[in-house]
């Protein structure tokens, strides 16, 4: 025993207590695993004799990793072994206990200290749960594995009230790359994974006195790293409408046909079960990973939402499709002049624009695509060091005496896109020569929010030089004058990329750099946000007035026109 008591089960315990002679049983370790069944139990010995099982060709690997901790990480609270050997109950299942100290220390900070939005995301059964006693899989008891979801949301939900319904609950995570997220390769019991566990957790909310109906929950974080063609959905899609019979799909909602969970389901699914012979499954999202050329993450997005109104049009009318984990690359980029791209020269910030700007135009030729919802940008672990290479919206700049945080270019294009309003108007998409130039626009209370952009997905290292003088009118306005402001983000403007280039051109490694305190004065002084015009425009008779604004190539300008 080891981390034992921190799940309220005593070093004493018989070992008779929990296997029975014919008890089916699974031996794992990480890597193997084995059944058998249960010959005898010893209390005295505390050994459990079982049937014969394969040996992995390798061996078992039954010794720890690594020493057991003698004293807890107050930053990670718990007991936990590095690896070993188990043995586990597998039929019948056993009594799952509960740790909640590491993930309440978590995400009290998150949400409780910072009051971040959580997307909380059953990827796969865990480990304990687990049909060979490892991550990527189905359970070995789905219904377990619904009491199992739905006492950890209902943890949740008492501890973090409210707020538990703005996340968006998420079930899987990228099974179509089976071989890492998805190992048995069974998408029929994928279908079943997703219908135990959606249940569970819209169950939890209604034992909180929660209306389920306002609840999002939805997946499958799709993979999709084939193209916007290939996506694996459709048997998904299918078997998730009630109103759709195929034999391409499971027919019936597994967790309604369970009779183990009458009385346990949600009244949700129940209301939409019974209405619909046993059919259909709730999805308030479809999520899609997205990498790669903006247009080829729009194009994901898009064909996401075609396939879903091809198969049931009136059920998946209003359904969102979206991205919780998007960047151009995630992978570390080796060639330092597509570096550039995550070092503030305009391409990371012009591919969130022209990526947005693609999802509005689909919105204004079909209404049905305008039930969008997240673009989350995808971070790596910990922050950024110097100028390193990877995707993020931060930076630490390491001093002798500290370390500071900065903010990159795509920290303030988030911010400032997040200050528009669901009201866009949305410009022609022009294509001139390699670069997409198009825009968007929303009216706030006190102000027209104006998005310029010029992206060419093949000039990473942002050399082109190019630049688009664009005219827009503004009508509408009153007095005789108009104040506009402009932030201008490319290589030159709003950016550290001159400093990032000169300062990995020296010699030492840049993610243990220390830097001075003056070069650290300039690097800040580049990274906060800065106006870049104030420009008074005249308004003429009409009430209208003609703005101009020069926008880079790999650039996005952000013009905010005060209205009186």
């Amino acid at each position: 025993f080891f981390g034992h008591e921190q799940y309220g089960i005593a070093s004493n315990r018989p070992v008779s207590e929990d296997y029975h002679p014919g008890d089916e049983v699974l031996i794992a370790d990480g890597v193997n695993s084995a059944c058998a069944f249960v010959i005898t139990a010893h209390d005295n010995a505390r050994t459990v004799r079982v049937t014969d099982f394969d040996d992995p060709p390798a061996g078992w690997q039954l010794e720890y990793t690594r020493p057991l901790p003698v004293a807890e990480n107050p930053d990670a609270p718990g007991f936990f072994p590095p690896g070993g050997a188990y043995l586990r109950k597998f039929n019948p299942v056993g009594t799952p206990r509960y740790y909640w100290g590491r993930v309440d220390h978590e995400w009290d900070i998150i949400q409780g200290t910072y009051g971040r939005r959580v997307i909380p995301r059953f990827a796969d059964a865990i480990g304990c749960l687990a049909i060979d006693g490892q991550t990527g899989t189905t359970a070995k008891d789905l219904a377990q594995h619904h009491d199992v979801t739905r006492v950890i949301t209902r943890h949740l939900i008492e501890r973090y009230g409210d707020a538990a319904l703005e996340w968006p609950w998420v079930v899987l995570n990228e099974p179509d790359l089976m071989s890492a997220y998805w190992r048995n390769r069974d998408w029929e019991e994928l279908q079943r994974f997703y219908d135990y566990t959606s249940d569970a957790i819209l169950r939890a909310f209604e034992e909180c006195g929660y209306d389920s109906e306002k609840v999002q929950v939805g997946g499958l974080e799709l993979g999709a790293i084939w193209g916007a063609q290939h996506l694996r959905l459709d048997d998904f899609l299918i078997h998730c409408s009630p109103n759709v019979d195929s034999d391409d799909a499971l027919t019936l909602n597994a967790a309604y046909a369970d009779p183990r969970l009458d009385g346990k389901r949600s009244e949700r699914v129940e209301r939409l079960c019974s209405a619909n012979e046993g059919r259909g499954a709730p999805l308030d999202f479809l999520s899609i990973h997205t990498y790669g050329a903006s247009h080829t993450a729009a194009g994901k997005l898009i064909q996401g939402k075609k396939r879903a109104l091809e198969i049931d049009a009136d059920y998946y009318a209003e359904l969102p499709v979206v991205s919780h984990e998007t960047v151009p690359t995630w992978r570390p980029v080796l060639d330092p002049g597509a570096g550039g791209m995550y070092l503030d020269n305009g391409y990371f910030v012009s591919w969130m624009a022209d990526y947005q700007g693609r999802l509005l135009q689909q919105g204004t030729k079909d209404a049905r695509y305008a039930y969008g919802g997240d673009l989350i940008l995808m971070h790596w672990p910990g922050i950024v060091k110097n100028f390193e290479i990877l995707n993020d919206t931060v930076r630490e700049i390491q001093l002798a005496d500290r370390i500071e945080v900065i903010p990159t270019q795509a920290f303030h294009v988030v911010n400032l896109l997040s200050t528009l309003r669901n009201d866009y108007r949305v410009f022609p998409l022009e294509q001139i020569g390699a670069h997409a130039v198009s825009g968007f626009a929303a009216r706030t209370e006190e102000d027209l929010r104006i998005v310029i952009y010029a992206h060419n997905h093949e000039d990473t290292a942002s050399r082109s030089g190019a630049e688009f003088e664009i005219g827009l009118r503004v009508s509408g306005l009153s007095g005789d004058r108009v104040d506009v402001r402009e932030y201008r983000f490319d290589s030159l403007n709003n950016s550290c990329y001159g400093l990032a280039r000169r300062h990995r051109a020296l010699p030492d490694p840049e993610k243990r750099r220390i830097y001075t305190e003056s070069e650290f004065q300039e690097i800040r002084e580049h990274a906060l946000l800065q106006v870049t015009a104030n420009t008074e425009y005249p308004v003429d008779d009409d009430r209208g007035a003609r703005i101009t604004v020069t926008v880079a190539a790999n650039g996005i300008n952000f013009v905010i026109v005060d209205i009186p």
